[in-house]
């Protein structure tokens, strides 16, 4: 082989677009939903963390719906993925080849057939639709990367800072600009034409209860603040007030440059640490189907 064959070919494997890289990806996810992850936005640790957060975040102009009139699209008052009762989280390892691309919102189709972000793009109801260039079909196979919150993650940042928008109910505006700024994880879009070309699932570790990872990781956050009060339960606006100051500091509704609250690393770690203490849903579902065959089987 000559030298320059041999050169061409160690660029090949250390080149970022074409090497692989092994991603560790959260994804909250109705339970009856695939577990391909096909057409569907993840996230790395800090990446899904925001987005428990954001999701939590904006019950406050969700709480009624003269608070809600005028919001941005993406702000999802229902967003089905998460608040079903049957909601899980997946913890996998994903193999990305080609280097990312642009990252690409994907939600579940509404029982009319269409996107929640846009409307025109039809969809079959219930399965996961993704919107590329304002609503039609992706092209590029690539995994899509973004950081929350737009190019830098500041366009949160820009709306706490616009006058209008630091009234409320839009004060939560700077609470997300604060999560962004303080988290800096990803999001990931693995669109269905990339599947085992630019990624693939190479292990899903665990699929726990979004009702266990919220009761272990909340519990944690109550720990902390001397806010919480009885009469004051989880997702009304004063408990997400309190929880804003507990995690995020107490000017995190005023300014996104608020540095109290817990750090980064104590987040994450309240966070990941329902991986650890709720059990995998996965060996409880298989355990009732094979006593169910089993059962069956005696009958006959």
């Amino acid at each position: 082989m000559s030298l320059l064959l041999i050169l061409l070919n160690s660029l090949l494997l250390v080149s970022p677009a074409f090497a692989a890289e092994l991603v560790t990806m959260y994804h909250i996810h109705p339970y009856t939903a695939s577990a391909d992850p096909s057409n569907m936005n993840l996230g790395d640790l800090a990446g899904d963390l925001f987005f428990d957060i954001a999701e939590l975040i904006m019950l406050l102009p969700c709480s009624t719906q003269e608070d809600a009139k005028g919001l941005p699209a993406f702000v999802a008052c229902n967003n089905k993925e998460i608040w079903g009762d049957t909601s899980v989280i997946s913890q996998l390892v994903v193999e990305v080849t080609g280097g990312y691309g642009s990252y690409v919102a994907c939600n579940i189709c509404t029982a009319d057939g269409n996107s929640p972000l846009h409307p025109d793009h039809t969809c079959q109801p219930g399965d996961y639709v993704c919107d590329c260039d304002g609503g039609r079909e992706c092209t590029d196979p690539r995994v899509g990367r973004t950081i929350p919150g737009g190019p830098g993650g500041r366009y949160h940042e820009t709306l706490c800072r616009d006058p209008d928008y630091r009234k409320r109910p839009h004060q939560f505006f700077c609470a997300i600009a604060v999560a962004v700024n303080r988290l800096r994880g990803y999001w990931y879009t693995t669109l269905g034409i990339g599947k085992d070309k630019t990624w693939r699932v190479l292990e899903t570790i665990k699929t726990i209860s979004k009702q266990c990872h919220q009761q272990s990781f909340l519990s944690d956050i109550e720990a902390r603040g001397d806010c919480f009060e009885d009469e004051c339960p989880r997702g009304d606006p004063c408990y997400v007030e309190c929880f804003i100051q507990t995690t995020l500091g107490s000017e995190a509704l005023d300014s996104p440059n608020s540095q109290g609250g817990m750090s980064k690393e104590e987040l994450v770690e309240a966070w990941a640490r329902p991986f650890q203490e709720c059990p995998d849903i996965r060996r409880g579902y298989a355990m009732e189907l094979a006593n169910a065959m089993s059962h069956m089987l005696q009958l006959l």
